[in-house]
């Protein structure tokens, strides 16, 4: 009878046991379900966030290869302009040369050679400011061919990252299933 008691107990405690063990293991099945989905709720928002980013440095490289294209027609209009000057130079030391080879009693330093002398030093100096500006244009464009290299670079690793993501990793975090026992 005593055995038959003691046996009783231990059944009872059992099925107590087996109870609050069965209830554990929902509650530990429950909040892994529910992380399940919080983190595949977060990873799809972060998706689209990297998705968003990428299109952002699209349009950036897009802004950037219209400004490059901009600054080659710049550049173009610069170096005409230079050629220009440099030809009215060339003419106006041309006529220099010929005021200069006239014969003794011809040769004068009028208002017409120091017209010419004064032309030729203000062609002088705006050369020298297209050749600066030739140079600072020639910089900046060098520095949005770098710009545009690293934008590439960022929306090939995007382009990676969503490719990795979408054929991965979410079909992945999708067929988690997490079953109580």
């Amino acid at each position: 009878m005593k055995n038959k008691l003691t046996a009783e107990k231990q059944i009872n405690a059992s099925f107590q046991l087996r109870t609050t063990v069965d209830s554990l293991l929902r509650q530990a099945c429950e909040a892994l379900s529910k992380q399940v989905c919080i983190v595949n709720a977060v990873f799809e928002r972060r998706l689209k966030e990297v998705i968003e980013a990428k299109a952002l440095l699209e349009q950036q490289h897009a802004e950037l290869t219209k400004t490059y294209r901009e600054m080659d027609d710049v550049i173009c209009k610069l170096n005409h302009a230079f050629e220009e000057k440099k030809d009215l130079v060339a003419l106006a030391e041309t006529r220099l040369k010929l005021r200069q080879t006239r014969p003794n009693m011809e040769l004068v330093k009028d208002a017409v050679q120091r017209t010419l002398l004064l032309e030729i030093h203000q062609h002088n100096e705006s050369m020298a400011k297209l050749n600066v500006r030739i140079l600072q244009v020639h910089n900046a464009r060098r520095n949005i061919g770098r710009q545009q290299l690293e934008v590439e670079d960022a929306i090939n690793i995007k382009t990676h990252t969503i490719s990795i993501d979408e054929t991965k990793v979410i079909p992945l975090r999708k067929s988690i299933r997490i079953q109580e026992y």
